[in-house]
């Protein structure tokens, strides 16, 4: 087997409560992240380990690169940290300077979406950003039969999270940022637990995808030109360590 990569801890005295979405700038050369406990987005300098921080009011679960400069933040609508829109943080500008401009909607929470959050997201090679989202109260969607050891989808319970899509239609006006993207769910992933896990091939025609407590990872064909998936399958099922209790992320 393949010796196992050495580890190192490069944040120096820095420790993040609930470090999530990290994201490697190569032009600062410096990893960005969120602290979902704290509500921050922090930028870690790896040459001299200084964390810079910028905190939100209303939450901060994921973390892009922005092709305009600075990164989108996904983050809730309002004190509850609930729903879903992303924002823009750029470290060199300070709050009421363009710092924490709102610019999509991804989703509101009312109705069967109360109390639902974002969770993850990434930018496909186009340009446009998928954020997966959270139930407050995840309910087990999959049922495990005693025989055979294999899950299946409990419909009596189906869960209401989803993935979402927002086109790349962000631009500039006179004003500054336009949000004039359309953000909109994808149904052909179903209904969702907890979203987790979006990446795609290195060609671009496989999309990647972790609904987490299914435990499954499954790839979905590509359509970079428009976004659009079809044939999906389960990639690999994560039976989870030693205890087996183990779920993908």
């Amino acid at each position: 087997s393949p010796p196992m990569p050495d580890v190192a801890c490069v944040s120096g005295d820095y420790r993040a409560k609930l470090g999530e979405s990290p994201l490697w700038d190569p032009s600062t050369n410096s990893l960005v992240f969120v602290d979902i406990q704290t509500s921050e987005v922090c930028r870690l300098d790896v040459a001299s380990a200084a964390v810079s921080t910028r905190q939100l009011p209303h939450g901060a679960s994921c973390v892009v690169k922005s092709a305009k400069g600075g990164y989108l933040v996904a983050t809730g609508v309002d004190d509850t940290r609930t729903g879903g829109r992303m924002v823009r943080v750029d470290f060199a500008r300070d709050e009421g300077d363009g710092f924490g401009d709102v610019v999509g909607d991804v989703f509101d929470a009312a109705g069967e979406l109360a109390g639902h959050v974002t969770n993850d997201g990434a930018v496909d090679p186009m340009g446009r950003v998928w954020i997966g989202t959270k139930m407050p109260r995840p309910r087990p969607a999959y049922v495990m039969d005693a025989e055979s050891g294999a899950f299946a989808r409990d419909e009596a319970n189906v869960p209401t999270a989803a993935l979402y899509c927002l086109e790349a239609a962000w631009k500039y006006g006179v004003n500054g940022l336009k949000a004039v993207g359309v953000s909109q769910k994808i149904d052909e992933v179903g209904s969702v637990t907890i979203s987790n896990g979006i990446a795609w091939s290195p060609d671009h025609k496989t999309l990647y995808y972790v609904d987490t407590p299914t435990k499954c990872v499954k790839a979905f064909a590509f359509d970079v030109q428009t976004g659009l998936l079809s044939d999906e399958r389960i990639f690999t099922v994560v039976g989870g360590g030693c205890d087996g209790v183990g779920a993908p992320d």
